[in-house]
């Protein structure tokens, strides 16, 4: 079987990530809410996915800070992300490796900072493959109809869900970013992928 897995929210904790890269702005006085600001200047106005370099940079030259250092700072955090994996994580991309399932990491946002992240997140070698797309994740090329998809966010899941695949999966973590937002559509949920995986080693015992 073939499982295709979200980063954010999913395997990573992106709510500390964030706030990490917010702190470090932070202490060189710029407030939480004019970084907000800018970001939803650069998707609402400018019409772009998020960057951090792209981000930090147009802060730099808006608060006179020193471009290249916070740059560093910032790379810093991205570089060391695996730090915000969810405890569960490893243990259950191990476990479906053990049984054999090819894993694909699908992540969606800009293609530079996702990358980035998953190269920081230090999981590679758990996966057969990974796409970091642009594009939203129902509307690319691949066999939807052959996969178990994991996700948190319901417009992905929704859209996924239209495609026929096998099975379509919303991981619910607690404090997550979408895990108060409605679903529309009768699908599995799990808090945590620890009790996924206490589904599927039921299901392999039975079996």
């Amino acid at each position: 079987m073939k499982f295709y897995i979200d980063l954010d929210y999913t395997m990573l904790d992106t709510v500390k990530f964030h706030e990490a890269r917010y702190k470090m702005l932070e202490s060189y006085g710029v407030p939480i809410e004019a970084q907000k600001e800018m970001e939803k200047y650069i998707v609402e106005v400018e019409k772009k996915l998020i960057n951090l370099d792209y981000l930090c940079i147009k802060i730099c030259e808006k608060y006179n800070l020193p471009k290249e250092e916070v740059l560093m700072q910032l790379h810093k955090i991205v570089d060391n992300c695996y730090i915000y994996l969810y405890d569960d994580t490893i243990e259950f991309l191990q476990y479906l490796k053990s049984k054999g399932h090819q894993t694909c990491m699908l992540t969606w946002g800009d293609r530079e900072l996702q990358q980035e992240k998953v190269k920081g997140a230090r999981i590679e070698k758990y996966f057969d493959e990974i796409i970091t797309t642009d594009e939203l994740k129902f509307k690319i090329d691949i066999n939807y109809e052959n996969g178990i998809f994991l996700d948190d966010n319901p417009r992905d899941l929704e859209g996924l869900y239209k495609n026929n695949p096998k099975e379509v999966i919303r991981i619910k973590r607690e404090g997550g970013k979408y895990s108060e937002k409605p679903l529309n559509i009768e699908i599995e949920e799990y808090k945590t992928l620890r009790e996924l995986q206490q589904r599927l080693e039921q299901e392999s015992r039975e079996n």
